[in-house]
């Protein structure tokens, strides 16, 4: 905008220099100027190039009057270098030098050029600091999802050891209780083998008593193996509750196939995209239905949700979408998202050890 304003500038200058004869003492100035304004835009623009141009406009002005209106874009870039009271230093003692005749135009002139380089200078400043918030935006989703990377894998990670810890806790379990029991009896029956022939009542005894310790052990083995195997916390009907208090339209939800075979992380994927899926349907889908159908197979499970909403040509993925993405990766599963016709989410899982999808690109 700056530069448009010069290219107008000159043009009123030129326009006026040809109703009088131009002399080279008029010339070699002016170029001087254009000179310093071509080395102030492709190298350095400060306040001392400024007031050298300054000193050539008041040689100029002292040879034709009209040339003091080469102090308009003096003073506009005097503005926009943030010297704002340099300028208006400047405009009182242009002010002071205008010819009578012409004060009232050249005092519109000069106030209408400091209106304009103030408000060029606003809309710079507000669009600076719009870009550097888009910056600072691009940076911190930037960030964000390379934390959200770094959770899912670390959620990877503590899965894994996990199930390590798990597997050790459950040996420890069977070594210090059940270990003990059978060790115990296998001594009792060898005793009893050696003694069946010396001491047959010692024997029977023995035997009785290796059959109760035997019955006893097969007792802690059930107490055992129930104390491990983890309690539900999530289950298929805690999805039907989830989707029963969503009020915002009708919901209906069909489930079939062997679900006893969806574990507790198959759940958790379930409840989390169910939950996004609905907050996403209250917020942007203006739906009157949704149609949200769970299907087990033998290899995979299959979770179909579709609306009667707007829906949308250009798919917008924020931070719902994003991270139902990185689950069903997390889980090595399969998603197809449309958005014409309302919208639709389709997500194959494969079942644990399957290993379906594996060798086809996401």
């Amino acid at each position: 905008m700056d530069k448009v304003y010069k290219i107008i500038l000159l043009f009123c200058i030129i326009i006026k220099s040809l109703e009088i004869k131009i002399s080279y003492i008029n010339v070699i100035p002016i170029l001087s100027l254009v000179a310093s304004n071509i080395y102030r835009i492709k190298f350095k623009n400060n306040i001392f190039m400024l007031m050298f141009e300054a000193l050539l406009i008041a040689f100029l002005y002292k040879l034709e009057k009209f040339y003091i209106i080469l102090f308009s874009y003096l003073l506009f870039d005097l503005i926009l270098l943030n010297k704002k009271r340099v300028a208006y230093y400047l405009l009182i003692i242009i002010l002071a030098i205008l010819p009578k005749e012409d004060f009232i135009f050249y005092l519109l002139i000069f106030s209408l050029t400091i209106l304009f380089a103030n408000l060029y200078e606003e809309s710079r400043r507000k669009q600076e600091k719009h870009l550097k918030s888009l910056d600072t935006e691009r940076r911190l989703r930037y960030e964000l999802e390379n934390t959200k990377a770094k959770l899912f894998n670390a959620l990877d990670e503590i899965e894994e050891l996990s199930r390590i810890k798990e597997r050790d806790r459950i040996s420890r379990e069977l070594h210090d209780t059940l270990g003990h029991k059978v060790t115990g009896i296998l001594f009792q029956l060898q005793a009893c083998q050696k003694l069946i022939n010396k001491d047959i009542d010692k024997s029977k005894e023995l035997l009785k008593n290796s059959i109760e310790e035997l019955s006893n052990t097969l007792t802690l083995i059930r107490d055992t193996v129930h104390k491990l195997k983890p309690a539900n916390i999530y289950d298929i009907e805690f999805i039907k509750k989830l989707i029963l208090d969503f009020k915002f339209c009708t919901t209906n939800f069909k489930y079939s196939g062997d679900i006893e075979r969806l574990d507790q992380i198959h759940y958790e994927f379930l409840i989390n995209t169910i939950k996004e899926v609905l907050t996403n349907t209250y917020k942007y889908s203006c739906a009157t239905e949704l149609n949200i159908e769970l299907t087990v197979y033998d290899v995979f499970f299959r979770l179909y949700i579709k609306d009667n909403g707007v829906g949308c040509d250009e798919i917008k993925e924020g931070m719902g979408l994003n991270s139902i993405k990185q689950r069903v990766k997390s889980l090595k599963g399969r998603i197809q998202i449309d958005g014409k016709d309302g919208f639709m989410i389709l997500i194959l899982i494969p079942l644990e050890g399957s290993g379906v999808f594996e060798g086809f690109d996401s």
